[in-house]
């Protein structure tokens, strides 16, 4: 199948030879069982069994390269959408990670806060001071 590009295998070639030659055949034996009978001939027969064939072979042939192409539009489509997918799945794995990030900074934050303020609390507290009265 090097005119179409196709790459069939050889069980492929031979059902499409088969299937071409079947329709042809059988009208080849219409023909001459109609030709022994009545004497009637056709004088291009040949050409016509010839033609008929080869309009069978080509279009079995566009028919594979159609599903061919089909099929690979197909599977470029499913691989766009597993690409997309992908990029999806990180993209919200990212924003996961940044997520996680924001909130280990605000505990950090919040326990620094927390911290601090026990440190303030405790220098707010009054110290002792001795009763002194001034000036009598």
């Amino acid at each position: 199948m090097l005119l179409c590009g196709l790459r069939l295998k050889y069980s492929a070639v031979y059902n499409i030879a088969i299937y071409s030659l079947t329709l042809p055949i059988t009208l080849s034996l219409i023909y001459e069982v109609v030709n022994l009978l009545t004497g009637y001939t056709i004088t291009y027969f040949s050409i016509m069994y010839m033609a008929i064939t080869c309009i069978y072979v080509f279009t079995a042939i566009l028919m594979i390269k159609s599903d061919v192409i089909k099929k690979q539009m197909e599977l470029s489509k499913i691989i766009e959408e597993q690409e997309r997918i992908k990029q999806e799945m990180e993209r919200k794995e990212q924003e996961k990670k940044e997520q996680e990030e924001k909130e280990r900074v605000r505990k950090k934050d919040e326990k620094e806060r927390k911290n601090n303020g026990k440190k303030e609390k405790k220098n707010d507290d009054p110290q002792p001071q001795a009763n002194i009265k001034e000036g009598n």
